[in-house]
């Protein structure tokens, strides 16, 4: 199944960063690598030196792709955990089941893109903070961190369980810890960032700002849009820039824009929230690299299942969030705020499938109890 994937998108430019570095015997970011001479911004340099070390132990960034199916597994165990703990064995393993049938579950690992690494040291963090040890706790956050270092959501999570911690009255002891493993991780992150970008102070990406200004201009669309770069006088200077002034350029001009033009970035709203919940062509049952057969039934699971799958979630999610709208003063107030995290990480930059993969499981999380009451039901007709 990935044999002779072509690297497109952004896994083509992870794997050129990456490439460039083991060339020369360095890791992500090079000082290089920070000057407008070579892009706008830093990619998420914790996936970039994982392809690195890919490359340096198995000598192909192919070695990645067989990570995902780990990841994907881990990502099923501790789903299923999770569940378990806070509803029962059978709500676990109707989650980690509807997981697995996820189309992005079974396209992802054909792509070397970041979103499953961090979503699965996400949900081992998650999972840490069932342990009875403050221990456990101090590694969960310093986890949280590690998921931030490979995408940008690590702290979405982070911010959630913070939430469900002090929700949940988990004591002083075991909040501090986590908010101790938070700090541990983010001096860890600083320091390796500064010790091979040659004394430049990061945690993650800087894609913000380039992000901020496709969803904050006159000719934004909702989505990805590279049409708003054109803008006259945008980049004046940046031939002397480096990507941290770049993405302040960038943030600054999007505030701006959205002060001068409230009512406007109000209207693309919609676009963003529709391009946010529709179902991506590129990571779904079409990927050619699937190899899947063009006539017959394969035919309908490759152009329908991931549309029926993606919209039975949503009906049966608001369902489920209606069935337990009096039980959001604890977890399941937690998964809801990590879910209006990806809502509010869209409003701010723009709509993309890809972008909500990361937190279906949310949305899983709620479908489960329509899912599990059905089953009940089922088995009383029977009876």
């Amino acid at each position: 199944m990935m044999a002779d994937i072509p690297m497109t998108s952004d896994a083509l430019n992870f794997a050129k960063n990456a490439a460039e570095c083991v060339d020369v015997g360095a890791w992500y970011p090079m000082p290089s690598q920070l000057l407008y001479s070579h892009g706008t911004y830093i990619c998420y340099p914790g996936y970039i030196n994982l392809i690195i070390l890919c490359i340096n132990i198995f000598g192909s960034v192919k070695a990645c792709l067989w990570l995902n199916i780990l990841f994907n597994v881990i990502c099923a165990a501790c789903l299923w955990r999770i569940g378990r703990d806070l509803c029962g064995n059978t709500s676990g393993k109707i989650i980690a089941l509807l997981y697995c049938m996820m189309p992005f579950t079974v396209t992802t690992v054909t792509e070397a893109q970041t979103e499953l690494p961090s979503m699965a040291i996400a949900f081992v963090a998650v999972v840490l903070l069932g342990r009875r040890h403050w221990g456990w706790f101090i590694l969960s956050g310093f986890l949280f961190i590690i998921s931030q270092y490979l995408r940008t959501i690590g702290l979405v999570f982070a911010i959630a369980s913070l939430a469900y911690l002090i929700m949940n009255k988990a004591g002083i002891r075991k909040i501090s810890s986590f908010v101790g493993g938070l700090i541990i991780g983010a001096i860890t992150i600083y320091t390796i960032n500064y010790t091979v970008s040659g004394g430049r102070m990061f945690l993650s990406a800087t894609t913000l700002g380039c992000n901020m200004i496709m969803g904050a201009s006159d000719v934004s669309d909702g989505g990805y849009n590279t049409n708003v770069f054109d803008e006259p006088g945008l980049e004046d200077g940046f031939d002397n820039f480096d990507v941290f002034q770049i993405d302040s350029v960038y943030t600054n001009h999007s505030i701006n824009w959205i002060k001068e033009n409230p009512g406007k970035w109000v209207s693309y709203i919609p676009a963003k929230m529709h391009l946010q919940l529709c179902v991506d062509p590129h990571l779904t049952f079409g990927r050619s690299a699937l190899k899947l057969p063009e006539t017959g039934f394969w035919r309908h699971v490759r152009k329908d299942y991931p549309y029926i799958f993606q919209v039975t979630i949503y009906l049966t999610f608001l369902y489920g969030l209606w069935m337990r709208r009096r039980h959001l003063r604890g977890a399941d107030g937690a998964i809801l705020l990590a879910l209006l995290g990806c809502v509010a990480l869209a409003i701010l930059t723009v709509g993309n499938p890809r972008y909500l993969y990361p937190f279906m499981p949310c949305l899983i999380y709620f479908s489960s109890f329509v899912f599990k009451q059905f089953f009940v039901t089922l088995r009383k007709i029977k009876e």
